[in-house]
């Protein structure tokens, strides 16, 4: 499977902001051009993924992006 470039992390944290305009689910911070940053998902709402803030990766822009339109489109 191929890296995720710069182009295609904002687009998909562009989305999450899109879905989720409040960070009601996850706060996505990106570093600069879209290298590292952090990822912080809220417990408040019932989301329970392990410690809730990590390190921003190529998995983890997916995996917020699924979880946000999980829970804002599916309930």
């Amino acid at each position: 499977m191929e890296k995720l470039n710069s182009a295609q992390k904002q687009k998909l944290a562009e989305q999450i902001k899109t879905l989720d305009t409040k960070g009601e689910i996850v706060v996505v911070t990106p570093g600069a051009d879209f290298k590292g940053g952090s990822i912080t998902y809220n417990k408040d709402i019932g989301l329970i993924l392990g410690e809730g803030s990590y390190r921003l990766t190529d998995e983890e822009y997916v995996r917020a992006r699924l979880v946000v339109r999980l829970v804002k489109k599916l309930g």
